[in-house]
């Protein structure tokens, strides 16, 4: 519903703009309710002397009809010093495709402003995740979803589903891709992961990180090959950040992460994470 209310707000100071001639500087963004449905990674910066942008991701987490309402209360500070006062403007009650159809209609160059936004007359609008299977889910079934647990912090939550017993014949590979701007155009990482067999990824994430292994309840065994068919579960875990090397930029990062068998593509997910500098 967040996101919604996000692009209605940007829509109604694009109008002021232009019908009125008044400049519009973004102060501030802040989500504080609703992570599980929508989690707007959203941010104000200053783009220049003069102008204020926003910026980031918006990530929709469930699938959401007309059933979802929304509704936008304005707040007025005369003096620009955080006290607010109700403002009396009357601004619709809407369903999110409505206004998502309404958006591409009367404001396409708005839209256009907007990367994956849902097609006109898409309804239900469909899932867009931070982690995402896209193919094997008959062979691992990926049930997870990233979640915000505080202001500050993201969680990766949920059970990975062995469906077949897994051996050396299903060879892993992850590429990595890189958006240095965070505006999700991702250009290939040179970095070079060796692809490795089923079973020996397992073991080697016994021998390299013993530390990490709780991360996954119920894991297969070192040496355990072919690991049997089972439930993995990943409980609330933040990624070890101290993991990745001290050479990889910050940015918006996707690892992008494939299943071969015979030479035949037959596994494929994503996850998409932000490297903050400290």
């Amino acid at each position: 519903m967040l996101q919604f209310s996000t692009l209605f707000l940007v829509g109604i100071c694009c109008w002021l703009q232009f019908a009125y001639g008044l400049k519009i500087y973004f102060e501030s963004f802040e989500q504080t309710h609703g992570e599980d449905w929508m989690w707007c990674d959203l941010r104000v910066r200053k783009f220049n002397r003069t102008s204020t942008v926003i910026n980031g991701t918006i990530h929709v987490l469930r699938s959401n009809n007309n059933d979802l309402k929304f509704h936008v209360d304005l707040f007025y500070s005369r003096l620009g010093n955080q006290q607010y006062n109700y403002y009396p403007a009357k601004l619709p009650t809407a369903g999110v495709c409505d206004f998502i159809t309404n958006l591409r209609q009367n404001y396409p160059s708005l839209a256009k402003l907007i990367t994956n936004l849902p097609e006109k007359n898409e309804c239900p609008i469909s899932v867009r995740k931070i982690f995402e299977q896209t193919q094997g889910q008959n062979l691992l079934w990926c049930d997870l979803r990233v979640r915000k647990i505080n202001r500050t912090t993201a969680v990766l939550n949920g059970t990975v589903h062995f469906l077949i017993p897994a051996t050396n014949e299903y060879q892993l590979s992850i590429d990595l891709f890189h958006s240095p701007l965070g505006n999700q155009q991702f250009n290939h990482y040179p970095m070079k992961l060796p692809t490795s067999g089923a079973c020996d990824f397992i073991d080697s994430i016994h021998e390299n990180f013993p530390h990490y292994v709780y991360m996954f309840v119920n894991l297969p065994a070192k040496n355990e090959c072919p690991a049997s068919v089972r439930e993995v579960y990943i409980r609330d875990e933040c990624f070890p950040s101290d993991l990745l090397p001290p050479v990889m930029p910050p940015g918006l990062w996707k690892a992008w992460m494939r299943g071969w068998l015979n030479g035949t593509e037959v596994l494929s997910c994503y996850v998409v994470w932000k490297l903050l500098n400290w």
